[in-house]
C-alpha cells in the first residue's frame, strides 16, 4: 500500500484551522483513498507538554484515531519560533534525527508538507535519503512576517528564507498553491516547477450543517467577518467600510465579528477611535462547530487587507459555503481573482469613491439574496469542500508515487 507522510511543524493540532485544512482533508483522504494511507507526523516543540489547557498527547492521539489517522509525533528543541537565522544551527540536527528515524523506522518515502519549515524538512530528507516530497505552503511565509513586523525587509532572516524558499520549490516534485496569484510568485522562484492549483477548503463541520440546515429565513446582520486580527490584517478597513456604507443611502448596515478572545478589545478600541457607533456591529467568540450557525444569519462576508497578499482565504471559502458573496479587498489578489473570474461577490479599493460603487452593487445584491446565496453554495459545493480537496490531493499523490 502507499503511503505518505503529513508533516506538521509545531502548529497545535488543537487549533481550528489545522482541524479543518489538515485533519479533515487527512481524514477524507483515507476514506477514499483505495490503495493508499496518510499519516500525521508532528515535529512539536517539547514545551507544548507543559503548557495548561492543552490536550495531552495522548489524547491527542486517540482523538486523531478517531478520524482514521495514525499519528507519530516529535519533540525538538527551539527557542522561538518563527525560527530565525541563528536558530536553524541548532534546530536542525534534532529535525534530521526526527528524519533517520521516519526514513528507516517507519520507512516513509514521501511526504506532504504544510508550511516553510516542514517544507525544509522534507528538503533536506530529499538531499540525504532520497524522499520526495510536495511542498504545501499555504501563504509566502518570509513576506507574512516582513508584515507582521517580526522581521525586518533587509533582515538576514528574511533573506535566508527567501533563499531556502528557492530550494524548497525546486526540490519539491509538486508545490501546492490556493490561487493563480501564488504561482505566479513560485514561478518567480524557479519557473521550471510544477505547480497544482488546490484551493482552501470548507470544515467537515460546515458540510455537517448545510445538510442538516435549510438557509436561515432571517437575516440579522448585513456583514460577516470571521478569524482573528494581526499586523497584516487589521480590524480599521472593516470599520472604515461599515461606516462608510451607512453614510453612502444603504440604510442602516450592521456586521458581526466573529473572532478570537484577543481580538475583542482592538476592535472595540479601534471603533472608539474611529467614533463608529457600536449599535453598529457586534463581537461574539465562539466554537468552530458553531460558525456556521451564526454565518447563516449574515448576508455578505468581507475580507479585507491593506497590503497585497496572493492569498485566497479560508474565510473565503467559509463564507461561500454558507451562500455568503463576497466583499474583497482588490489587495487580496487570490480572493479578489475569484470575485471577477466567477462572479461570487465585489472587490473594493478602499477609497471613499469606491465604496459608493459597493453600496450599489450591494443594494442590487440584497434584493436576490437568494439568488446569490444558490450560486455561491453551488460553487463551493463543487469546488471547494473536502471531499473535492481530497481527490484533488490523491492526485498528486499517485503521481509523485509514480516518479
Amino acid at each position: 500500500m502507499k503511503k505518505f507522510a503529513y508533516l506538521i511543524v509545531r502548529e497545535d493540532l488543537n487549533a481550528p484551522l489545522v482541524q479543518s485544512q489538515c485533519i479533515d482533508v487527512i481524514s477524507s483522504v483515507n476514506k477514499t483513498w483505495a490503495n493508499g494511507r496518510v499519516e500525521l507526523v508532528w515535529f512539536y516543540r517539547i514545551d507544548y507538554i507543559f503548557r495548561k489547557n492543552h490536550a495531552s498527547l495522548s489524547d491527542l492521539r486517540k482523538r486523531l484515531s478517531g478520524f482514521g489517522i495514525k499519528t507519530h509525533f516529535i519533540p525538538f528543541i527551539s527557542l522561538g519560533f518563527p525560527l530565525q537565522w541563528w536558530a536553524l544551527p541548532f534546530t536542525l540536527p534534532q529535525w534530521i534525527v526526527g528524519l533517520l528515524y521516519l526514513r528507516y523506522f517507519l520507512d516513509f518515502r514521501h511526504y506532504h508538507c504544510r508550511s516553510y519549515h516542514a517544507g525544509l524538512l522534507a528538503r533536506i530528507g530529499e538531499s540525504l535519503f532520497d524522499c520526495r516530497y510536495i511542498f504545501d505552503p499555504r501563504s509566502p511565509f518570509p513576506e507574512e512576517n516582513v508584515l507582521a513586523k517580526n522581521w525586518d525587509p533587509d533582515s538576514l532572516s528574511r533573506n535566508l528564507w527567501k533563499r531556502l524558499e528557492t530550494w524548497i520549490v525546486n526540490g519539491a516534485s509538486t508545490t501546492v498553491v490556493v490561487s493563480r496569484a501564488l504561482t505566479s510568485l513560485y514561478e518567480d522562484v524557479d519557473s521550471v516547477s510544477r505547480f497544482s492549483l488546490i484551493p482552501n477548503n470548507y470544515p467537515d463541520s460546515f458540510e455537517t450543517y448545510i445538510e442538516n440546515n435549510a438557509p436561515a429565513d432571517e437575516k440579522k446582520y448585513t456583514l460577516a467577518y470571521v478569524g482573528s486580527f494581526g499586523n497584516w490584517n487589521r480590524p480599521g478597513p472593516y470599520l472604515q467600510l461599515l461606516a462608510r456604507l451607512n453614510e453612502d443611502g444603504m440604510g442602516r448596515v450592521n456586521m458581526l465579528f466573529i473572532v478570537r478572545t484577543e481580538s475583542r478589545s482592538e476592535l472595540s478600541i479601534q471603533a472608539d477611535r474611529l467614533g463608529i457607533n457600536r449599535s453598529l456591529f457586534d463581537i461574539v467568540t465562539i466554537k468552530q462547530e458553531e460558525v456556521p450557525i451564526w454565518l447563516d444569519k449574515c448576508v455578505f462576508g468581507v475580507y479585507l487587507m491593506n497590503g497585497k497578499d496572493p492569498r485566497l482565504g479560508v474565510k473565503t471559502v467559509e463564507y461561500l459555503a454558507l451562500g455568503l458573496p463576497l466583499i474583497v479587498s482588490e489587495n487580496i489578489i487570490g480572493a479578489a481573482e475569484l470575485v471577477h473570474n466567477e462572479g461570487l461577490g465585489v472587490t473594493w479599493d478602499h477609497s471613499d469613491f469606491d465604496s459608493m460603487r459597493v453600496a450599489s452593487w450591494m443594494r442590487n445584491a440584497y434584493k436576490e439574496q437568494d439568488r446569490w446565496a444558490i450560486s455561491c453554495r453551488r460553487y463551493a459545493r463543487e469546488h471547494l469542500s473536502c471531499q473535492g480537496v481530497a481527490l484533488k490531493l490523491i492526485s498528486a499523490y499517485e503521481a509523485v508515487h509514480r516518479g
